[in-house]
This record gives C-alpha cells, structure tokens and sequence, in this order.
C-alpha cells in the first residue's frame, strides 16, 4: 500500500506480479485492494494467477476480459505468452518448457518488464519486448544447460549479455 501510494504521490508507473493470488484469502484480497487503489500499468502473472483475478473481477478467465475490465495491460504467461490491453493482443511464443520448472521466472519476467518501462517504453512495448527477451534467453539456456540448476545459471547470463534493446 506504501508503494502504491508513493508511486501516485510521484507520478511513476508501477506493475502488479500477483504471487500465488488465491491460495490464501489474505493474498487475495491485498491483490484486488491494490488494483482498485490505484490500477497498476501491468499485471503479469501466470496462467492461474489470471484465472484467480479474472475471478475476483468477475469476468471470463482470459486475459482480454480482464484487460478490459481494469482497463490495464496484463500479461499471461506460459507456453505462449498473451500480452493485451483489451484491444491489442501479442503474443510471444519463444521460450522453453523447462522454464515453467525454475523458480522465480515468473518474478523476473516482471522485473524485466518494469526494466523496459522504466526506459520509457509503453506498457504494450515494455511487456512485449521483456516477454521476447525472457524467452529467447530460455531458449538459449535450455541448449546450454543440464537440468533446472544450471540452466538458471545460463539463464542469466544469457540476460546479461544479449541485446536488450532489440
């Protein structure tokens, strides 16, 4: 709530990572509160995580209803990413099913989203061009790797290195 308001106080944007939203009542409950503060410029969570909020905003389970409903950019990730304002739809089908195997992939396509906006990008842009990051850099770290600890590994230096701002 402190984040929230500090970033209205200043005018910054900031993005929604809905960490295992409806696996407890509080975690739900603190997700719609935020929301309805003051509308994040992107949600992203996973497949279930979009269910839950599609749920809590009593709309159909896809991402676009959802969209529309808040009327932000949300982002769905998973074997091919949807990225939507409500109107536009992209996706991005890079990637590798080990992915959905390593911990914290999910929180660090977030930061790689709010990295991108940071730099100026639109909310649209931001996602599209993290979520094409994130999984070429899987794509890369899966031919490299020998399990879900070194592709970890691989995986972040494959950020680190690759272009970003393509």
């Amino acid at each position: 709530r402190i984040a929230v308001a500090s970033a209205r106080k200043y005018g910054k944007p900031w993005l929604l990572d809905p960490v295992a939203v409806g696996v407890t009542k509080l975690r739900t409950d603190v997700c719609r509160e935020l929301i309805e503060i003051e509308t994040p410029c992107i949600i992203r969570g996973n497949k279930r995580e979009i269910d839950v909020l599609c749920d809590v905003f009593d709309v159909e389970r896809n991402p676009i209803d959802l969209a529309k409903r808040i009327g932000r950019l949300v982002v769905m990730s998973g074997a091919e990413d949807v990225i939507t304002d409500g109107e536009i739809v992209k996706t991005v089908a890079f990637g590798d099913p080990i992915m959905a195997e390593v911990t914290a992939m999910g929180c660090t396509s977030t930061a790689v989203c709010a990295a991108f906006r940071a730099k100026g990008y639109s909310n649209l842009e931001s996602a599209y061009k993290a979520m094409s990051l994130m999984g070429r850099a899987g794509e890369m770290a899966a031919r490299q790797c020998c399990g879900t600890g070194s592709f970890q590994q691989f995986f972040l230096d494959n950020l680190y290195t690759m272009n970003n701002d393509e």
